[in-house]
């Protein structure tokens, strides 16, 4: 099993996690350790803003802020679904929004979106891992980044309230 040693030290990285008040110190600690995990270049965490019908990025490595329509890319098509997508050619598959790639001059070659659900089930975001270090995402990656995305979802869903409160 590829990330068998992964699931036994996610408790570790959870008491870790939530020592972290707040989303702008707590998703960089998320990001690294997924990257780090699965081996990807870069990570992406969108947060779903129902009433603009928008995805933007809390957190997205080397770029600043993006905003989609909660439609478009390969995340909406994760977030309408609420199941996860991997993509191993982005190029051919027509979800991919490339505008992105174009304006900030990198290259996603695959992807893996999964939808963040909150505690009713319903998907408030979604989390990507993007270009895997080995090439391409296989089953065992996108079988841990669900998982990862479920475990993170708790913290994702009370620091996304805590925010509105503060507000």
């Amino acid at each position: 099993m590829k990330y068998k040693e992964a699931y036994h030290q996610l408790s570790e990285f959870g008491h870790k996690l939530i020592e972290q008040p707040s989303l702008e110190e707590g998703l960089p600690m998320i990001a690294e350790y997924a990257r780090s995990l699965v081996g990807a270049q870069r990570c992406s965490i969108y947060i779903h803003d129902k009433n603009r019908r928008k995805l933007w990025t809390m957190l997205s490595d080397g770029i600043s802020e993006i905003v989609i329509n909660d439609d478009e890319g390969i995340a909406g098509a994760s977030l309408h679904i609420a199941e996860p997508i991997i993509v191993n050619d982005v190029r051919n598959d027509p979800r991919f929004f490339s505008k992105i790639d174009k304006e900030s001059g990198f290259v996603t070659k695959n992807v893996i979106a999964v939808p963040i659900l909150n505690s009713n089930g319903v998907a408030i975001g979604v989390f990507e891992v993007i270009n895997s270090k080995e090439g391409a995402f296989d089953k065992e990656d996108i079988k841990f980044i669900t998982f990862f995305s479920n475990f993170i979802q708790s913290y994702i869903e009370l620091a996304i309230l805590n925010r509105k409160i503060e507000k």
